[in-house]
């Protein structure tokens, strides 16, 4: 009577030569297809009779590289065979070992003989490739997951196209314009155009803007100074400004809202500062 020991180093061993056959059933199968015979199984028999021309020895050659593909095709048909008998071993053994165990050991059994036969399967994997190089033979995977063989020794260099991005053309190119005032014909052009930007106008006179701006914001704090708590104008009322003004330079702190137009006109002058520039000849600006 096997021991339970004794079923696990056999399904052990069994599994590992079912991976070794598989290994050798995928390099029979590259090599037939790829009409290459490895070193190994080329027979080499000398012919009968003397072989005076070139032609008797390249047919001699010949016949004897199809007899050795024939030899592969017997060893395809002696894998596929002998893999199906392993597979039924793994199972016998595989229900055996099942009754025999608990469920989380046999599970933790067969995780590792899979893991041992998954890392022999990858050094069997490196070895296949080595070979296949050293014989000239490559495999190359299509998209659709199937391997095409490729026996050339010249590698094609492929020159690297960028591929061409077609975006779709907006025929239909129109704007929303929120203004009363009558557009020109040109500012009608443009906004036909479909704009993602903000169009700075070319020639502005950045001096007499900061100026413009400058007496505008006076003007607004004048107002709020010499103006009473309805808005209206004290400065119409009585003709002696003196007592105003001595009255406004006692300290009095501003109204509220001056300081609502300070945060209003500080950015406003800073980003006059920043973006509009008096367009000057060079010699002007270099001056």
């Amino acid at each position: 009577m096997e021991s339970t020991f004794e079923t696990l180093k056999t399904l052990r061993r069994l599994s590992e030569k079912r991976v070794r056959y598989r290994h050798h059933l995928s390099n029979y199968r590259l090599y037939r297809k790829n009409k290459t015979v490895p070193k190994g199984l080329k027979i080499k028999v000398r012919a009968g009779l003397p072989l005076s021309d070139s032609d008797s020895f390249a047919n001699w050659k010949g016949i004897l590289k199809n007899a050795s593909l024939e030899l592969m095709a017997v060893q395809i048909s002696i894998c596929r065979k002998t893999i199906h008998e392993l597979s039924q071993q793994i199972d016998s053994k595989t229900r055996k070992l099942q009754k025999e165990l608990p469920k989380n050991e046999f599970e933790r059994k067969l995780d590792s003989i899979s893991k041992i036969c998954l890392n022999l399967s990858h050094t069997l994997a490196s070895r296949q490739c080595h070979k296949l190089k050293r014989d000239n033979v490559t495999q190359r995977v299509k998209s659709s997951g199937e391997t095409q063989l490729e026996t050339s020794k010249r590698t094609r260099s492929r020159r690297f196209r960028r591929k061409e991005i077609q975006t779709a053309c907006n025929t239909t190119k129109s704007a929303v314009v929120t203004i009363d005032c009558q557009l020109s014909a040109g500012e009608t052009n443009l906004l036909s155009k479909g704009l993602n930007f903000c169009p700075k106008p070319r020639q502005v006179n950045a001096q007499k803007l900061s100026l413009d701006l400058n007496l505008f914001y006076r003007r607004l704090r004048l107002r709020e100074f010499f103006a009473d708590e309805n808005g209206n104008n004290t400065t119409q009322q009585t003709n002696d400004l003196i007592p105003i003004l001595s009255q406004k330079a006692r300290g009095i702190h501003p109204r509220p809202i001056v300081r609502l137009l300070n945060h209003l006109f500080r950015p406003l002058k800073r980003m006059l500062n920043t973006h509009l520039r008096p367009r000057l000849p060079r010699q002007s600006q270099q001056n």
